[in-house]
């Protein structure tokens, strides 16, 4: 990524995993999305917080220059692994 977008990913990525932030609630299953958020892989946590904040399978293909189909299953996997982690 650019520095520019090295830059907002960071934002972003700690809306995602701070203590205070767009999570900010006491709701239990938000507690535990945000812990399985941080258990994940550097990488995987990345992907998915991209993901999130775009919403789209074709634009993040276009993005990193893959498959729409690698997108999926990456995120798929990565949908499944939080899941996992949160029960």
């Amino acid at each position: 990524m650019g520095g520019d977008r090295h830059i907002q990913f960071h934002l972003i990525e700690e809306e995602y995993t701070a203590d205070n932030g767009v999570f900010d609630e006491d709701d239990t299953r938000v507690c535990r999305c945000k812990v399985a958020l941080q258990r994940l892989s550097d990488a995987d946590r990345r992907l998915f917080i991209l993901y999130a904040d775009i919403g789209s399978v074709r634009k993040m293909s276009q993005i990193l220059g893959v498959s729409k189909s690698t997108v999926q299953n990456r995120v798929t996997e990565i949908r499944r692994k939080i899941i996992e982690l949160m029960s």
